[in-house]
């Protein structure tokens, strides 16, 4: 009797940790989807090409970085890319990361 309850509460237990892994993959699709419209609205309104990476911890965005070749910014200031980066990545991740990065890919 006693081996049945410790069995039930074991597979109770997996059970738990497995559902609680679903949500979390899931919330990590949503955001990559999320990330994924921040590029398109980047290109679509500003004819911006770049790639959004992001950093979830303990359910805070602490951090979200941006790559973008020198070509596509090549007459803008740093500020200036700023400005135009900021305000996509909150409407779209609904919340301000901690820190927002910007990479400059250089090429050749």
């Amino acid at each position: 009797m006693v081996r049945k309850a410790q069995t039930s509460f074991l597979l109770a237990l997996v059970l738990t940790g497995l559902a609680a892994c679903g949500g979390e993959a899931g919330g990590l699709f949503d955001t990559m989807e999320v990330a994924n419209a921040a590029e398109a609205e980047l290109f679509d309104t500003h004819g911006l090409r770049c790639d959004i990476g992001f950093n979830i911890s303990n359910g805070r965005l602490a951090s979200v970085n941006v790559v973008v070749d020198r070509a596509e910014i090549s007459d803008l200031t740093i500020d200036d890319v700023t400005a135009l980066i900021r305000p996509v990545v909150v409407r779209h991740f609904r919340e301000e990361p901690d820190v927002l990065v910007l990479n400059v890919v250089l090429g050749k």
